[in-house]
């Protein structure tokens, strides 16, 4: 019964590890994440092996990737070359309108470049393109 009891406890810590981990964004060690979940090593270790299991899953499109002593949560690989071949996509569409607008507007080489330059960069800023 004691050991039932336990499990259960122990599950809470998975969501807070992960969310630890997730609002962080860099990579962790054991101890550290100890100190800032409150919870003792070797629970940290047993909820990392819970979250390494979940992510194992093909519907989850995050995996936990472990640097030396260091783990972090990133999203799995075929996901992001999904998400940076869309990315890039709206890139070139984004250029692609620009030049089209910066034609139109019969400008010299040297003008025609410089606004190009600052439309991209506005664009970039507005999270259009990266």
């Amino acid at each position: 019964m004691n050991s039932v009891v336990s499990l259960s406890q122990g599950s809470v810590g998975v969501p807070i590890i992960e969310a630890y981990l997730f609002a962080e964004r860099d990579k962790r060690t054991i101890p550290h994440i100890s100190a800032k979940t409150g919870h003792s090593e070797s629970e940290v270790r047993r909820f990392l092996v819970k979250l390494e299991e979940q992510y194992e899953s093909p519907e989850s499109g995050l995996e936990l990737r472990w640097v030396g002593e260091s783990v972090e949560i990133l999203p799995k690989h075929k996901y992001v070359q999904i998400l940076y071949s869309g990315q890039e996509d709206a890139h070139q569409r984004s250029g692609k309108l620009i030049d089209s607008f910066l034609q139109a507007k019969q400008l010299a080489e040297t003008t025609a470049k410089g606004y190009r330059g600052f439309l991209i960069r506005f664009a970039s800023a507005l999270e259009l393109i990266t």
